[in-house]
């Protein structure tokens, strides 16, 4: 009965875990130019000329698989990253950006 309890918790927690690692690699390959809320206009995006707002709002109208499209091949001045994070790293960050844009 305890092993039960123990594996329905599990369940129950993995979702804030994944949610957690999407965060994590967000932070580490994406707020630089995207702000840590994805819509936050840095320094790394001025001198790149763009403009994060107009970006945010793009990507808004995206659904999941275009959000890892544009994670893994890149998009303008964006580079992709298919080379350095994995297809579940990236599906982690699509996931969290999504939720970003419910906030």
């Amino acid at each position: 009965m305890c092993k039960m309890a123990f594996i329905a918790a599990m369940f129950c927690i993995a979702p804030i875990v994944a949610f957690a690692d999407g965060r994590t690699d967000y932070n580490a390959h994406c707020a630089g130019c995207h702000g840590a809320h994805g819509n936050v206009q840095t320094e790394k995006a001025k001198a790149l000329h763009m403009d994060v707002r107009k970006l945010a709002l793009n990507v808004s109208k995206k659904n999941k698989s275009e959000v890892i499209a544009v994670i893994r091949s890149g998009k303008g001045k964006m580079p992709g990253y298919a080379g350095e994070l994995t297809g579940e790293q990236i599906s982690l960050i699509a996931d969290y950006v999504i939720a970003l844009r419910k906030k």
